[in-house]
């Protein structure tokens, strides 16, 4: 399962990002040619959340058909 190590890649980077304010949301393009599930994402994402600044941070996901994999936004308070 990569999706672990893809998510607590994105934890590890809008984290950073945030100098300790809290990351409410993150939104992610996965393109269906990535070979990413999203549901295992999903799952993943809460795990890799547990104890940082991004613990209870929705994850929105736009799935395309391509084979793209990124970070579009997210929101912090």
């Amino acid at each position: 399962m990569h999706e672990l190590a893809i998510a607590e890649s994105i934890v590890d980077a809008v984290c950073e990002r945030a100098a300790g304010r809290t990351v409410h949301r993150v939104t992610v393009r996965i393109g269906a040619l990535s070979a990413v599930v999203p549901d295992a994402m999903r799952f993943c994402f809460d795990l890799a959340c547990e104890g940082t600044a991004a613990e209870g941070a929705v994850l929105d996901i736009d799935v395309t058909a391509g084979p793209e994999l990124l970070v579009v936004s997210m929101e912090v308070g």
